[in-house]
């Protein structure tokens, strides 16, 4: 069983619709169907937005992304004021009591800051026509049904999202989703998470810091953050256990539960057997082991379009276009990979821009490449990757590989913030840079500086060239690319190769 949401609303757009022809239709106002309807209008095309919901922002403002990043901020509040004896501050012996109804109306007000962005008015204003708490599913492969009346496209978009999905084996103890953890109004005495993937690990970090005792257990996999690279999930799992949090990843038996979550302002009672075959009696159960596309009701089959049928997830070529249906497009989680927002956004850019240019993916301007990709993980300190890890690297390049890895505690601003824990991790072939992964604070900005670096194939060399603030995080970027240098010259093959140089440089006294 799924957990529907957003929900489908009964209440349809007045009767003026009915119908008609349309350049570009788009099904999902989210992050990606929002970006994509802009560029199409742009592009010139007569575009029609369908959301089933009654606003536009999607899962990323209502349910993800923003408000979840609110609350690591808060959290990130708490615990700092926790720690500020060390800083020659009072400490604070009674700390007050979490108001999480206070809280999450805080998060109300940003989630209103936010959706700002996404007012109709401005979509309205760039030729977009809009209809809100309405259904599209396909009749024929170019042929919609909206609300009742044939709708005719030149191309669609698909970008419906994605919906929790609680495993059958869980259902009957009433757990908490991704989705209704929002009903809260107490902080859990004691959570348990199923699950170990980004959302997980933040949820636990944030009940944590917030008073809760937590405990997650790991997936299949049993690793913490399975799809990131081995040595990121090895970290994350310290950061979490250095603060109390339990990391249960053995799968030597299934998990058994029984009893009844907590839901809302009640504390329940939750007995499960964990895979380890140890016994722990929570007041609160999340379920956080991923999400499937929201897709029911769309038809895809009168539409040809190929889908996987274990997954649901759409079938596209890198231009994000359907592999069965030339006028079919598909972006967002109901692609299965990248499920964040800023690759949504990207993902819906390069669907538009294909479509209505009919341009060549080599002279795109938007281009969606697997190895360029950044990610983070909003715990503190965060976890950030972009490009091509150290695995993949090697298995695609052998010999050529070269690592370079810089530890935290080198960096003058972590020490001076106590926060001197982690690493920077550079990627290369040769000496390009290919890769990197950092666990940093502000590792979520700090990508960046390697994101570009991995788009221009920049080498060591401008990481050293491009100077940094001091005592900033980004200045460890430069002792990095210095550090790392200096080792590729202290080489006795560079070595010899220098001798021709008229001594200017001397490399011995280095």
């Amino acid at each position: 069983m799924s957990e529907d949401w957003p929900p489908i609303h009964t209440e349809f757009p007045p009767s003026g619709f009915s119908g008609g022809d349309y350049d570009f239709v788009v099904i999902g106002g989210g992050t990606a169907g929002v970006a994509s309807a802009l560029l199409g209008a742009q592009l010139g095309a007569k575009t029609l937005l369908v959301e089933r919901t009654d606003g536009l922002g999607g899962e990323s403002l209502e349910r993800g992304t923003i408000p979840r990043a609110t609350l690591l901020s808060a959290s990130r509040a708490r615990a700092a004021a926790y720690s500020q004896m060390r800083f020659g501050l009072p400490d604070i012996e009674d700390f007050p009591h979490v108001s999480v109804r206070k809280l999450f109306k805080h998060v109300k007000r940003i989630q209103d800051v936010v959706g700002e962005e996404f007012e109709l008015e401005y979509f309205e204003r760039r030729g977009i026509e809009i209809l809100l708490n309405s259904e599209a599913k396909f009749i024929t492969p170019d042929t919609l049904d909206v609300n009742g009346h044939p709708v005719n496209f030149k191309k669609v978009l698909i970008s419906t999202g994605s919906i929790v999905d609680t495993p059958r084996e869980y259902r009957k103890v009433g757990p908490l989703t991704l989705h209704t953890i929002w009903n809260l109004t107490i902080v859990p005495e004691y959570i348990v998470i199923i699950g170990a993937g980004r959302e997980a690990v933040e949820w636990a970090q944030l009940w944590r810091r917030m008073g809760a005792a937590v405990t997650v257990v790991a997936g299949q996999s049993g690793q913490v953050l399975p799809s990131d690279d081995p040595e990121l999930g090895d970290m994350c799992k310290a950061i979490l256990q250095a603060e109390g949090i339990e990391i249960i990843t053995g799968k030597t038996r299934k998990l058994e539960v029984s009893g009844q979550s907590g839901q809302g302002k009640v504390q329940g009672d939750v007995d499960l057997t964990l895979p380890d075959g140890t016994h722990r009696n929570a007041s609160h159960l999340l379920i956080a082991t991923g999400r499937m596309p929201s897709m029911d009701g769309l038809n895809l089959e009168d539409g040809e379009i190929e889908f996987d049928g274990k997954t649901g997830y759409i079938s596209v070529d890198d231009t994000m276009r359907s592999t069965s249906n030339s006028k079919v497009y598909a972006a967002g989680e109901v692609l299965g990979t990248y499920p964040f927002t800023h690759t949504a956004q990207l993902q819906g850019w390069v669907a538009a821009e294909h479509a209505f240019t009919g341009v060549s993916r080599k002279n795109a301007r938007f281009k969606f490449n697997p190895d360029r990709m950044s990610w983070a993980t909003m715990t503190s300190p965060e976890l950030a990757h972009v490009g091509i890890s150290e695995a993949e690297a090697k298995r695609r390049f052998a010999k050529k590989v070269v690592v370079y890895k810089w530890d935290s505690g080198a960096i003058d601003r972590a020490v001076i913030e106590d926060q001197a824990f982690g690493f920077i991790k550079i990627i290369c072939r040769g000496d390009i840079i290919i890769g990197a992964e950092l666990v940093s604070p502000n590792a979520s900005d700090l990508i960046q500086i390697f994101a570009l670096a991995v788009q221009t194939e920049a080498t060591i060399q401008s990481i050293i060239d491009s100077m940094a603030v001091h005592p900033s995080y980004a200045s460890s970027t430069l002792w990095l690319g210095i550090e790392s240098f200096y080792e590729t010259w202290l080489t006795p093959k560079y070595r010899k190769g220098q001798k021709k140089l008229s001594g200017n440089l001397n490399l011995e006294r280095m």
